[in-house]
């Protein structure tokens, strides 16, 4: 029964929440950019080659080798958080456009709704 409720919030709350939710996710593509060139960096330190490609709709590394494979492992959590991150910048940019442009609107959100825009607060995706 208590998903069954809407709460209603102003297109300028709800654009100004996902522009926030965009900066932290362009925040968080950044912090992931540089946590894949310390990975490669300790990659190559053995003189070996990586590659980067898209496998069952997941960015994976090729490591060509032999290698911890703790360093793999980052390096792959890396380059899935940038593509992650950057897929949410994209959407909550979007959002935040559609959303701020209609400043007056009312909208009727879910409790789901308020989750995505954490509009209550909340954890965060690292």
């Amino acid at each position: 029964m208590r998903d069954e409720h809407l709460f209603k919030f102003s297109g300028k709350t709800i654009g100004t929440a996902a522009l926030e939710e965009r900066a932290y996710h362009a925040e968080r593509v950044v912090h992931w950019q540089e946590e894949k060139k310390k990975a490669v960096a300790k990659i190559k330190s053995s003189h070996i080659e990586i590659t980067e490609h898209l496998y069952d709709s997941k960015y994976e590394a090729s490591i060509f080798v032999e290698t911890d494979r703790d360093d793999k492992d980052r390096l792959v959590e890396s380059i899935n958080k940038i593509h992650f991150h950057e897929k949410a910048v994209t959407l909550f940019q979007i959002k935040a456009v559609t959303y701020g442009d209609n400043p007056d609107v009312e909208y009727d959100l879910t409790l789901e709704d308020i989750v995505h825009f954490r509009l209550a607060g909340g954890p965060r995706e690292s």
